[in-house]
């Protein structure tokens, strides 16, 4: 191998390499304890119910599913590490990094022992760098995605323990067992998990296994359907799939395609021109899986993992196809959400592992080939590394707001301004944290948030004479809430030893009439303070009955007075 090839390869790796830290490091920027949108529900509300009847609220319906896989997380996410989502998000990456992991198995079984590794290992590296893309970002960073994950992952497991057990002399074999109990439970990730049997079944006949492991695949699909639907209720805020097909057959494949090419606009931007090459994309991705699909069909007799990655892709497909009709009324740019990102780019994974024989073929047959091959993956790694860059941007405003907003909500403030960014309503909100602010479940049990509902109102001496600068800089209104006003502010402690992060704000007898949370970015106190003030100031409420008198600030370090 000449110095050059060599450079090229370390190029390739190198990228890839980037592409996985950046991912990282947009998990730890876009890292927050509180909890977001359907997790007040999945999880705050699920540990008060869990705690009363167990059975029924692990395997009660989440809208259309069940996450019980994922309701087990959130129990060990809340009784062994205090319900602060670090341990979800982690498993969020953890999960991504088996989906890679299967991918790479699958390359080496693709291809024949000869194969040089080190080829293997470069398309390996190309793949880690596809499947960490942060345009799935929501996947990794909304602790709550862990069920997303395992709602492609087992299926993908399943699928090629399937097509393993079609080679085995046993009819009861490892792989064959393996399968069912994958399937079985794909059925507790999300709902489309309940399609994972049946087309196993499908599969089974298809490959011409043996008639009692049909039979099998088959009773476990009833079975475990049955379960499923025993008690279901469809979502009222979802579409027919029906009467979405028989209303409006165009929507429901523009739908299609565009959540087959989603990944498209949040490489390139949201722009109209994006969206129909997006679309473009996954009519691409479709013919591509219809095309292998009817290959297939006509070989009959195919090799383990190509036929599991190939049931794989009628999967991603067909999960796509019943999103659209299901989801049609919420309106095609919902199809183009990050969260549908994953399915996409792993169809393209499996894709890119059944054309990895034709690759390395090409890649063989000479140095043009080779420095063609190098330098097309290097271009393509280096344009999506611009989007990649993206996880760089530091959150920190917007977890201030976030951290806020539950604040608003353990002092029962109504501010929907606030509350907005973390559930879309702020009554439910107001309701669910409540309860769970009374047994200190989650993040309402942590020091910035817990007893603080109970202290308003009484007097307290300050814990410290010792002074620090801050400022009341200036009030903003609560639309449809009387009895706080939120107050935007700074304090700097030169000195603090502690981590601050919760304040008091003590009216001119001591009594407790707000509260409020440091970690506001501000420029301007960058500039002031140095790197010690880039995040000084903060945001609270305090009651509207105090403000015409001095206010006393204190936190664990030190307290200071100001009047607005």
């Amino acid at each position: 191998m000449t110095p050059k090839l060599r450079l090229l390869r370390l190029a390739v790796c190198a990228l890839s390499l980037t592409f996985v830290c950046f991912a990282i490091i947009g998990g730890f920027h876009g890292y927050s304890p509180v909890p977001f949108w359907d997790m007040w529900g999945a999880t705050l509300d699920f540990y008060r119910r869990f705690e009363s009847d167990p059975i029924r609220s692990l395997f009660g319906l989440h809208n259309e599913h069940r996450i019980v896989l994922s309701r087990f997380l959130f129990l060990i996410d809340e009784y062994a590490f205090g319900g602060n989502s670090a341990f979800l998000v982690i498993c969020n990456y953890v999960f991504a990094g088996l989906i890679w992991a299967t991918f790479v198995r699958c390359l080496f079984r693709l291809n024949p022992t000869h194969t040089p590794r080190n080829d293997l290992w470069l398309l390996a590296a190309i793949l880690a760098a596809w499947l960490f893309l942060w345009a799935q970002r929501v996947n990794f960073t909304w602790a709550f995605q862990s069920q997303f994950f395992l709602a492609q992952l087992l299926p993908l497991w399943a699928f090629l323990s399937l097509g393993a057990a079609m080679n085995k002399s046993c009819v009861w074999n490892r792989s064959f067992g393996s399968a069912l109990v994958l399937g079985c439970l794909s059925t507790l990730s999300m709902a489309n998990g309940l399609f994972v049997l049946p087309l196993m079944a499908a599969g089974a006949i298809v490959f011409r296994m043996r008639w009692s492991q049909v039979a099998v695949i088959a009773i476990c699909a009833c079975i475990t359907a049955g379960l499923y639907l025993s008690d279901y209720r469809s979502p009222s805020t979802h579409g027919s799939v029906i009467g979405s097909l028989l209303n409006d057959p165009l929507g429901v494949l523009h739908y299609t395609l565009s959540y087959l090419g989603n990944f498209g606009i949040h490489i390139a931007g949201p722009f109209t021109a994006v969206q129909w090459l997006s679309k473009l994309g996954g009519l691409l991705l479709l013919g591509i899986a219809i095309l292998l699909t009817l290959l297939t069909l006509r070989k009959r007799n195919t090799e383990p993992v190509h036929a599991g990655l190939i049931l794989f892709l009628i999967f991603i497909v067909a999960g796509a196809f019943l999103t659209a009709a299901g989801r049609l009324p919420f309106g095609i740019l919902s199809a183009f959400s990050s969260r549908y990102t994953t399915p996409v780019l792993m169809a393209w994974a499996a894709i890119f592992c059944l054309a990895s024989p034709t690759l390395l073929r090409a890649f063989s047959q000479g140095r043009r080939e080779q420095y063609g091959l190098l330098i097309a993956a290097i271009s393509g790694l280096s344009l999506l590394l611009v989007s990649q860059s993206f996880a760089l941007i530091p959150k920190h405003d917007l977890n201030h707001q976030k951290a806020v907003a539950v604040l608003a909500l353990e002092l029962g403030v109504g501010d929907a301004d606030m509350v907005s960014l973390i559930h879309p309503n702020t009554e439910r909100a107001l309701r669910i944290a409540k309860s769970a602010s009374q047994d200190d479940h989650g993040l309402f049990g942590r020091a910035e948030y817990a007893g603080l509902r109970e202290i308003i109102g009484r007097s307290l001496d300050p814990p410290s004479d010792r002074s620090c600068s801050g400022r009341l800089e200036h009030l903003q209104t609560v639309e449809g809430e009387a009895e706080y006003i939120r107050l935007i502010g700074w304090q700097h402690a030169t000195r603090a030893t502690t981590k601050i992060s919760r304040l008091l704000i003590l009216d001119s007898s001591g009594r407790v009439i707000g509260a409020a949370l440091l970690g506001r970015p501000s420029p301007y106190l960058m500039e002031a303070f140095g790197r010690s003030g880039a995040r000084a100031g903060f945001t609270g409420y305090v009651r509207a009955d105090g403000l015409d008198q001095p206010l006393t600030v204190i936190s664990e370090a030190c307290q200071w007075k100001d009047q607005l």
